[in-house]
């Protein structure tokens, strides 16, 4: 007799969220390398309502945001808003400790724990793992890689990697004052990506992301000038640091094993986001696992219902995103300068984006807002026809 029904490698809020699915009725063990549940936080901790609306952890939100101010990389600001919330800002390690403590009550739990290996053998996995300085060897039905940016379970079982990594480097800080959030554009403080800065309570997070590394340097540029500009000295309480995989993968399911979030790129390539796509993919994950499980069936024929399901739901998205990426990766600074003069410019810019923007779907905001602020299709030319 195996050990487990599912072994779930990652206590991440995709890890937790399928744990706690599938320990309705299955024996569920959860791996997780480090001795807390949420912490190191890696994450700058903005969600959509969506979120709320799945996890219902609403007491773990610090701030409401309806709006933002976007950045050129002098600084020439865009600010628009909406009349209904747009996103949350969350306490990330309370957010993970509260799925943590609904998965305990469904499923063990091993902290410090980490993964070493793992392969098939016949209708199972055989597992092996580390505790402090002992290694043990455990079995199950099906094993799940939520291990992250750089998944093991991925590379041992010849998923498809992902196509591209950003890193990212921020800090809480205080002595900040803002309101809303404002997002940095440009080449000196986020090349191919962007940068940020979310309150949240009584601190900031700001941080940026970085297509050519170096994440740590474009970070010490953005504060420098922040300080500059607002005539500030910033205090810093907390590192945040991490990579963002990209891409879509073809399949998140072999004869076995399955991937779920950042190990299987479930992430959205425009904002970096993956807690939204993450929960959403082992959600179904669950459904189609409890199945597979209860019809002792885990042939990668069967669990592919997995990978159709999340592709169906969530693969127009992402490639829409991963052209947008494109845009990002060559586009100039006095491109990015020309392009909020011109959102600035343009009467219905702003009701556009506070009608159609969708930090989830950011494609439902394209179409519109060039159809009403037709000069952007010249700036972004020829990456647009592509994302169309």
């Amino acid at each position: 007799m195996v050990d487990y029904d599912a072994v779930i490698v990652g206590a991440g809020p995709a890890g937790l969220t399928l744990a706690s699915e599938l320990g309705r009725k299955h024996r569920v063990l959860v791996i997780e390398e480090h001795q807390k549940i949420g912490r190191p936080m890696q994450c700058a901790g903005l969600v959509s309502p969506r979120v709320m609306e799945i996890t219902k952890l609403t007491d773990c939100v610090c701030a409401k945001f309806n709006g933002a101010v976007l950045l050129s990389p002098s600084f020439k600001p865009f600010h628009f808003f909406s009349t209904v919330i747009k996103a949350y800002a969350i306490d990330r390690e309370k957010f993970d400790e509260k799925l943590g403590y609904k998965c305990i009550k469904r499923a063990d739990v091993f902290l410090n724990t980490k993964f070493i290996d793992a392969k098939r053998k016949g209708n199972e996995v055989v597992v092996r793992l580390q505790e402090g300085k002992a290694e043990k060897e455990l079995t199950t039905r099906v094993l799940v890689g939520a291990d992250g940016v750089v998944s093991k379970v991925r590379k041992i079982f010849g998923f498809q990697e992902p196509e591209e990594y950003i890193s990212t480097y921020g800090a809480e800080v205080k002595n900040l004052a803002l309101d809303t959030i404002e997002i940095y554009t440009g080449q000196r403080f986020a090349p191919g990506f962007f940068g940020w800065a979310i309150p949240c309570g009584d601190v900031v997070r700001l941080g940026v992301g970085s297509a050519s590394g170096h994440a740590k340097m474009h970070f010490e540029e953005l504060v420098s000038a922040i300080e500059r500009r607002k005539g500030v000295k910033l205090t810093r309480t907390k590192t945040i640091t991490g990579a963002i995989p990209l891409g879509l993968l073809s399949k998140y399911a072999r004869d076995n094993v399955v991937l779920v979030g950042d190990a299987g790129c479930q992430v959205k390539p425009v904002s970096g986001g993956g807690i939204y796509l993450g929960i959403s993919g082992a959600i179904i994950c669950a459904d189609v696992l409890n199945k597979a499980l209860e019809s002792n069936n885990l042939s990668e024929k069967v669990l592919n219902e997995y990978s159709v399901r999340f592709l169906k739901l969530f693969k127009k998205e992402i490639k829409f995103g991963m052209h947008a990426r494109m845009l990002l990766r060559h586009i100039s600074d006095g491109t990015i300068e020309q392009g909020i003069e011109e959102l600035n410019a343009c009467a219905s810019a702003r009701e556009i984006i506070g009608k159609y923007g969708d930090i989830d779907y950011p494609s439902l905001l394209l179409k519109p807002l060039l159809k009403k602020c037709p000069k952007l299709v010249k700036l972004a030319f020829p990456s647009i026809g592509d994302m169309l």
